[in-house]
């Protein structure tokens, strides 16, 4: 169990994995930065944010295995169950997608495995790569706000939210405090009050407090419906009869899937050495002097203040 300072983790002898959703954590330094250009005119807050927030992670946690996952897609499932899914997102900015594949060449260059499979979502190559690192007894960081992971929280499986140098570590009784369910419910409860990030409808008066209210009596979906006749409001107990097939379709969509070829990975996610001298000649290309000068530093772990979800 994680205590309350980030750094009390750092000399646990276990290895150590940290897992980055790599469109996320760059699109929030691309919305969250103002606009920089580099001395050719490319665009480069997404790639300065992206660098130096993993940069202050890897010195708080000396991760021994990762990996930074990149969307390569929708998933071609579940949009057959869902044309609408995630289809309310605007699209990409050209301005982002420019700064993509320069981050992509960062990542490798700083010893990260980089990987990007067409047709396959990040969340669901993260799930796979984490349930690998956890039964090799690795202690698993993802670095990703997306709620959806909380569903992959265990005792040694964190969600690790970087909030400009304040760090959010999402725990089990974490995930319970802020939803009033347990991890292994989080499928469920969100299947119940739907999901608008991904464009997927709830049931008609259920809220958060609702479906933990319910799960917590009945424990499961499929339990609620076992004993559909003792949901009580009636008005909640008709309107689960009349969401079945809404529900056993949400389940599918929100559940993180199965990617069989990144079973055994594990091997593959241990951090090789920088490239040092490309490292900084990419520095130089994009301009970004600050980051330059903490390359040539020798930074000593960071106490960060974790703060419970």
């Amino acid at each position: 169990m994680i205590s309350g300072t980030v750094n009390n983790r750092i000399t646990s002898s276990a290895p150590r994995a940290l897992i980055v959703d790599g469109h996320a954590l760059a699109y929030r330094m691309y919305y969250a930065l103002p606009e920089m250009i580099s001395p050719s005119g490319e665009p480069t807050q997404a790639i300065f944010g992206f660098i130096k927030s993993l940069r202050r992670t890897v010195e708080t946690l000396l991760p021994t295995h990762g990996a930074v996952v990149w969307d390569g897609g929708l998933s071609t499932m579940r949009l057959e169950l869902l044309p609408e899914y995630k289809g309310q997102r605007p699209p990409m900015p050209d301005a982002f997608r420019r700064q993509l594949t320069p981050l992509q060449n960062w990542v490798s260059l700083a010893g990260w495995p980089c990987l990007l499979e067409k047709g396959i979502e990040a969340d669901d190559l993260i799930g796979v790569l984490a349930a690998e690192a956890e039964a090799a007894g690795a202690e698993v960081y993802i670095m990703s706000a997306d709620k959806d992971f909380m569903q992959l929280v265990t005792d040694r499986v964190h969600l690790w939210r970087d909030k400009g140098g304040k760090v959010e570590v999402v725990t089990p009784q974490s995930v319970l405090e802020k939803t009033g369910v347990r991890p292994d419910q989080i499928v469920d409860w969100l299947s119940l009050i739907g999901d608008s990030s991904d464009n997927i409808a709830g049931v008609p008066g259920i809220g958060p407090r609702t479906a933990a209210r319910l799960l917590n009596e009945f424990g499961s979906i499929y339990a609620m419906y076992e004993n559909i006749e003792r949901v009580k409001p009636v008005k909640i107990q008709l309107s689960l009869k009349e969401k079945r097939d809404l529900l056993l379709r949400n389940q599918k969509l929100i559940r993180l899937s199965l990617i069989p070829e990144y079973k055994g990975y594990w091997e593959k996610m241990k951090l090789a050495s920088e490239n040092k001298s490309e490292i900084v000649k990419f520095l130089n290309d994009f301009g970004l002097k600050s980051l330059l000068r903490l390359e040539s530093q020798q930074q000593p772990p960071v106490m960060m203040q974790a703060e419970l979800f």
